[in-house]
C-alpha cells in the first residue's frame, strides 16, 4: 500500500501541519479521507503531478489542493525543468477540479515587544525591542559597556526607556543595575563638591591641550557657586561636560575607568538613599556602621555579648541589628572597639 506520506514525502506530517497552520484550508480538504486511509498504489501514473516518482496525486479535488500546496514548499529543491513540468500538471488538474487560488490565513498582529527608543536632539536614532528579561539585562550591559559611543542625550533616553520597561522585563535586574540606570537617566542629585570635582577633573586633564574648553569650564564652575543644583541644572551641566569630553576625546575613556558626567552629578539617587537608609546602622554614640560589615563580623559581635552579659540576646540577624541599635552609649563604644 502506498500511503499519503509517501506521495508527499512527509513522513512526520510536518509539512502538512505547516500548511494547515498557515493556509485557509477548504472544508472539502478537511473532510476528505486522509493519512493511511488512502491507498495510492491503485492510482494511475498519469494522475500524479510527478508521475516518475508517483508524487503529488491529482486523483481527487482534495488531493489536488494538497499537492499544489506541497509542491509550493518543494519546488526550490527540484530542477527547473522538472519543477515546471510538475507545475503545469498540477495547474491543469486544479483547473479541472475548479480550485480557487489558495489563501493564507489572516495573521493576528503579534503583541509588539517593548521598544526602547534612543534619542538625540529630540529624534530617535536607534531603538531596541525587548521581548524578554534576558534581553533587558543584555540591554543594560550594552549601555554600561558602550557609553563612550553614545551621547549624553542618547544615554539618558536609553536609561529612561529601560527604567519604564514592564516589571516582567526588569525582574532579573540587580540593585546595582537599577542604581546605574537611575544615575544615567538623571534621576538623582549631587553635592556641590561632586559637581566641582567633575569640572575640576576635566580642567586638569584638558587645560594645556584645550585651553578654550578649560576656560569655559572654569567660568561654568564660577557661575554654579550661587546656583541651586536642582536636577534640571545638573542635566545641563552633564550635557556640557559630555560635549567637552567628546570635543577633547576624553569620552573614549568612559569604558576604561573615567567617570562619565552622570556618575558624579547624579550619584545620590532615590534608590541609593533608600539603600543607605537600610544599610547604615546608627549607634547611640553617633557612630555609623555598615549592616553588611556587622553581619560579616557576627562571630566577634556574638563574642562581645557573651563576654559582656553572658549570653547572646538575639536569634537571627535582624534581631542582632536591633539589639546593636539599642545599646547605650558606653556599650556602643565597647562594641566598636571589640569588633575593630
Amino acid at each position: 500500500m502506498t500511503h499519503q506520506h509517501d506521495v508527499f514525502n512527509d513522513s512526520n506530517h510536518a509539512k502538512l501541519l505547516d500548511i494547515f497552520e498557515r493556509m485557509e484550508v477548504p472544508e472539502f480538504v478537511k473532510e476528505a479521507t486522509v493519512h493511511d486511509e488512502q491507498d495510492f498504489s491503485e492510482v494511475r501514473m498519469d494522475m500524479f503531478g510527478d508521475p516518475s516518482r508517483r508524487m503529488y496525486p491529482l486523483n481527487s479535488r482534495s488531493n489536488t489542493w494538497l499537492s499544489r500546496e506541497y509542491f509550493k514548499k518543494d519546488r526550490a529543491s527540484l530542477r527547473k525543468e522538472a519543477a515546471d513540468a510538475i507545475e503545469r500538471r498540477i495547474q491543469k488538474a486544479a483547473e479541472f477540479w475548479k480550485l480557487e487560488p489558495s489563501k493564507e490565513k489572516e495573521r493576528k498582529p503579534e503583541t509588539p515587544a517593548y521598544v526602547v527608543d534612543v534619542r538625540h536632539d529630540g529624534k530617535t536614532v536607534m531603538n531596541f525591542p525587548l521581548a524578554s528579561h534576558m534581553e533587558c539585562k543584555e540591554a543594560v550591559e550594552y549601555l554600561r559597556g558602550n557609553r563612550s559611543r553614545l551621547t549624553y542625550d542618547m544615554r539618558v533616553s536609553y536609561a529612561r526607556g529601560l527604567l519604564t520597561a514592564p516589571d516582567e522585563l526588569r525582574r532579573t535586574l540587580s540593585e546595582d543595575d537599577e542604581l546605574f540606570l537611575e544615575k544615567t537617566a538623571g534621576f538623582g542629585v549631587a553635592l556641590p563638591e561632586h559637581v566641582n570635582h567633575a569640572i575640576a577633573t576635566r580642567i586638569a586633564a584638558v587645560g594645556r591641550t584645550y585651553p578654550f574648553y578649560a576656560e569655559k569650564l572654569a567660568m561654568a564652575a564660577h557661575e554654579l557657586k550661587d546656583t541651586e543644583l536642582n536636577p534640571s541644572i545638573l542635566r545641563k551641566v552633564a550635557s556640557m561636560l559630555d560635549l567637552v569630553d567628546r570635543a577633547t576625546e576624553m569620552h573614549k575613556a568612559y569604558d576604561k575607568g573615567l567617570k562619565a558626567p552622570e556618575d558624579e552629578l547624579f550619584s545620590l539617587t532615590q534608590k541609593a538613599a533608600s539603600w543607605m537608609k537600610e544599610e547604615i546602622v546608627e549607634l547611640a554614640n553617633g557612630r555609623r556602621l555598615s549592616k553588611t560589615a556587622l553581619l560579616e563580623k557576627k562571630v566577634e559581635v556574638d563574642s562581645f555579648f557573651q563576654n559582656v552579659i553572658g549570653e547572646i540576646p538575639y536569634s537571627n540577624d535582624t534581631e542582632m541589628i536591633d539589639v546593636i541599635k539599642s545599646l547605650p552609649r558606653d556599650d556602643a563604644d565597647s562594641l566598636v572597639e571589640a569588633i575593630g
